[in-house]
């Protein structure tokens, strides 16, 4: 199920710094945001979802999971980042934890998420 709807999501309404097209952006960490969007049928199946967001250089990753509705005895979730130097020693910002990206991208990462609905969390990455 999830391959089948990471294929059909889009993204719009994108935006750099609250514009949708800016011809020059002058600050130093520019705001991004976007909508994604999927067929009505998927909505009934969504429960949690999760971004990515690398930068170019691989340094810097923003990794974002929204969960909808909670199941009874969730299992624990695990995300597998995609994109990262297998080599690179990462820091979570939040937590001080290191992680090398073969570890993230292979083994996992096991974020500890608030047990309700609508719960969310916010984790960077940054290359030590």
């Amino acid at each position: 199920m999830a391959e089948r709807l990471k294929s059909d999501l889009r993204a719009e309404n994108l935006r750099c710094e609250y514009l949708a097209a800016p011809v020059g952006v002058d600050a130093a960490r520019p705001r991004l945001s976007w909508c994604l969007s999927a067929p009505p049928e998927h909505d009934a199946n969504r429960r949690q979802t999760a971004w990515q967001v690398t930068a170019k250089d691989k340094k810097h990753v923003v990794l974002l999971l929204v969960r909808e509705l909670i199941t009874a005895n969730p299992s624990q979730l695990r995300i597998r980042l995609q994109g990262l130097k297998e080599d690179a020693l990462y820091t979570d910002l939040q937590t001080g934890k290191k992680y090398y990206g073969d570890e993230l991208m292979y083994k996992g990462y096991f974020p500890e998420v608030t047990l309700s609905d609508f719960a969310s969390l916010l984790v960077e990455f940054v290359e030590v």
